[in-house]
């Protein structure tokens, strides 16, 4: 996989992206509860669209590879029922569904290791 520097940060971006319609994540009170996840149009887009988010394989310099979630066309996307848009947000796998983890691995020779309460991929 060829991996490329995502611009703000240290981290390395690589793959294609596969679309995100919800993400299993705390809430409050750390129960761990699904969200539904859409692209809005600018910051304060406070309604849903029927686009979906996208996620994309993420890595940093330690080698440990997670998910990236950005809006379509790398624009802002909204978590349930948040009030404002987000340009961004990494997360691990255990917070994506199961085809959408198949369909982002499937791109790289992978072993999956857990960190907390995070599982996170290696390549091999």
């Amino acid at each position: 996989m060829e991996w490329k520097p995502l611009g703000f940060s240290d981290l390395e971006v690589g793959g294609r992206a596969a679309s995100i319609r919800s993400l299993r994540l705390a809430d409050e009170m750390g129960y761990l509860r699904r969200y539904r996840v859409s692209t809005v149009e600018g910051f304060f887009g406070e309604k849903f669209t029927k686009i979906p988010a996208c996620g994309r394989l993420v890595k940093d310099k330690d080698g440990k590879i997670g998910v990236i979630i950005t809006g379509a066309h790398s624009g802002f996307f909204k978590i349930g029922r948040s009030k404002q848009g987000q340009p961004h947000l990494l997360v691990s796998f255990s917070a994506l569904s199961k085809k959408v983890k198949k369909d982002l691995l499937k791109q790289i020779n992978y072993e999956l290791f857990e960190e907390g309460n995070a599982i996170l991929a290696r390549e091999k």
